[in-house]
């Protein structure tokens, strides 16, 4: 289910409480500026973990400030006339929640994923992460060239990508299915093939997250949010009120949310996407998450070889041809790049 889009006059009426309260917060009702660690996000509105008392602050973020995301570190000053939220409540279109302190500054990111807005440009999904956990599922159907996306992104971002084949219990008597993205293991990536519903190799998954920095991506319905579930039980709670309040019940995730692991590490959930764009990477970028196209790059008789079945003397055709390039993964090369014309004729 996609997010409630707001009508203008509702979007108008968050700015003017957004302004009129952060107005409130000046100079006299600030204390002193404290670091803090992003843990959700309301468009303005975001909620920050204290890293001294580890308490939770529903804040306003500077005007001046460029697009912040989950993982990010701030500096950020709390009011003096709030007390905490523990655990933040999670509608940010409630007059309940006061704001509690501004953001006044991101700090240097270790790391950040991005995916293009049509109308502001790039907008940062996560901040210092280093694994990016593709989860996918027979249900709903999964799209190869979604994974292959997820992968340049995370060949472009210097991540590391786990694919998570998720709902197995659903595939016991389909031994095709689990052998469909085999490729992707023979390739080096960990693929790990787990169930939240009986909580089948949670364990493998759960062990590759301790002290990382991680999110979850994938299609809306994949079960992302169930397997965080699996992973920390406790975050149920949370999760739960957060799909209730947005879509009466419907367990969808709708904001980003981060979730620190017991023995080290953090996990964000993020809402399901159907698309991931990459229109803002040069075309040159694209091939370095066809990890398999590597070392027959420098065999093309042409430099600037497009690598298209028509061109003689390319290494890569003559690969695929020999069977050391799956020809999905071929079809989805050319795909991506054929969506960068599209985007541009657009």
């Amino acid at each position: 289910m996609s997010k409630r889009k707001l009508t203008d006059q509702q979007l108008r009426r968050i700015r003017d409480k957004q302004t009129k309260a952060s107005s409130t917060l000046n100079e006299t009702t600030l204390s002193a500026q404290q670091e803090g660690l992003i843990i959700s996000h309301y468009g303005q509105q975001l909620d920050v973990k204290n890293l001294e008392d580890h308490c939770v602050y529903r804040c306003y973020a500077r005007s001046n400030l460029p697009s912040l995301a989950c993982g990010d570190r701030v500096l950020w000053r709390k009011s003096i006339q709030e007390n905490a939220i523990k655990p933040p409540s999670h509608d940010a279109d409630s007059s309940d929640n006061q704001l509690q302190g501004v953001i006044d500054q991101l700090l240097p990111r270790d790391s950040v994923i991005e995916r293009p807005h049509p109308h502001r440009g790039l907008k940062p999904i996560a901040a210092n992460i280093n694994t990016l956990v593709i989860v996918f599922a027979s249900e709903p159907e999964p799209y190869d060239n979604l994974i292959d996306r997820y992968l340049i992104a995370a060949a472009h971002a210097n991540l590391t990508p786990i694919l998570v084949l998720n709902k197995i219990d659903l595939l016991a008597n389909n031994s095709d299915y689990l052998t469909r993205f085999s490729h992707y293991s023979e390739l080096g990536y960990t693929f790990l093939k787990v169930s939240s519903t009986t909580s089948e190799n949670i364990d493998a998954l759960t062990d590759v997250l301790v002290n990382t920095g991680s999110i979850f991506v994938g299609q809306s319905g994949v079960g992302k949010s169930s397997l965080l579930n699996c992973i920390l039980p406790d975050a149920h709670s949370t999760t739960g009120a957060l799909s209730n309040s947005h879509n009466k019940g419907r367990h969808t995730t709708t904001t980003s949310c981060l979730y620190e692991l017991p023995n080290g590490g953090h996990i964000i959930d993020s809402p399901g996407i159907r698309e991931f764009g990459l229109w803002h990477l040069d075309k040159s970028h694209v091939i370095k998450g066809y990890v398999e196209f590597h070392g027959y790059l420098a065999q093309c008789k042409f430099r600037d070889c497009s690598h298209k079945d028509n061109i003689k003397g390319c290494a890569i055709q003559l690969a695929a041809q020999d069977g050391l390039i799956h020809p999905q993964r071929l079809a989805s090369y050319f795909s991506i790049l054929n969506s960068f014309d599209e985007a541009v004729q657009k």
